[in-house]
């Protein structure tokens, strides 16, 4: 979803780099690449890509939901 968003992987480089970024860095934020992303959106994607389990959305039922909430907002 980060990359349909922002045209980019969240993380890049060799297969060791790409590992290590997973584990210890962030994505480039959204906004700074697609400021018309809604905010509801931006949030998912990010929780979608949390290092912790928990912190993430526990179903895709979860993430229909948001989807469902935000297409009005995506089709103007």
């Amino acid at each position: 979803m980060y990359q349909m968003l922002s045209g980019r992987l969240p993380f890049t480089g060799d297969l060791e780099s790409v590992i290590v970024q997973k584990l210890t860095a962030n994505p480039e934020p959204l906004p700074d690449i697609n400021g018309e992303i809604p905010g509801q959106l931006k949030r998912l994607v990010f929780q979608m890509l949390e290092k912790e389990s928990d912190k993430r959305p526990e179903s895709m039922d979860e993430v229909a939901e948001v989807l469902k909430s935000v297409s009005g907002k995506l089709v103007s």
